[in-house]
């Protein structure tokens, strides 16, 4: 598992809630065609996998699990460390979710010529990731423990995302009805200096 910075708090539920997933994202070097397109670092990929009932894992009913992108990412042009936040609104959805988005942001590999992984001489690489969701009570995952589920097999959801790449199609999402008014300039400008998580 890589050594990114992670932080994580869920209480999983029937009533909705926001759900931010945060991350500093180091880009080394730009493809030549920018923005680029990674379906993992959008919202609305995860937000169709949690409508089709993908979430629910064995607590909640697929039916009647739900999402809502309210803010997505924010393509890079630039190099440097970059934050953005994708926030969903979101119901009926296991912990075990986080799962399979923790692993695509810190230990995915996209293309054949673009890495993107933690590993420190990747051209894009995730250094810090935080998953919160709004709801207060005791978290149903703290960091320690996804960072082991992240790499067990054995913890897996009913038609695992995993399963669905296919369908992650290369390509810029049509409008998610994303009520967010921040702009590249806001997140995309290189570090901010900020010190969270």
């Amino acid at each position: 598992m890589p050594d990114a910075q992670l932080e994580v708090h869920y209480v999983p539920s029937e009533k909705p809630q926001k759900l931010q997933i945060r991350f500093k994202l180091e880009a080394k070097r730009i493809p030549h065609t920018t923005p680029f397109y990674q379906p993992r670092l959008y919202a609305k990929p995860w937000a169709d996998l949690i409508n089709a009932g993908l979430a629910a894992g064995a607590r909640f009913d697929p039916a009647k699990s739900s999402a809502k992108v309210i803010t997505d990412f924010v393509p890079m042009t630039e190099l440097g460390v970059h934050d953005q936040v994708l926030e969903l609104e979101v119901a009926g959805v296991a912990a075990e979710f986080l799962k399979p988005i923790a692993r695509a942001l810190l230990q995915a590999r996209f293309g054949s010529s673009v890495l993107f992984t933690s590993a420190p001489n990747a051209d894009f690489r995730v250094v810090a990731l935080a998953i919160r969701g709004s709801l207060a009570g005791t978290s149903a995952v703290d960091a320690a423990t996804l960072r082991k589920w992240i790499d067990d097999d054995a913890v897996q959801l009913p038609g695992s995302p995993n399963r669905f790449r296919s369908s992650w199609r290369r390509r810029p999402p049509q409008s998610s009805g994303c009520s967010s008014s921040r702009q590249t300039s806001s997140r995309s400008k290189g570090s901010s200096g900020s010190s969270w998580p």
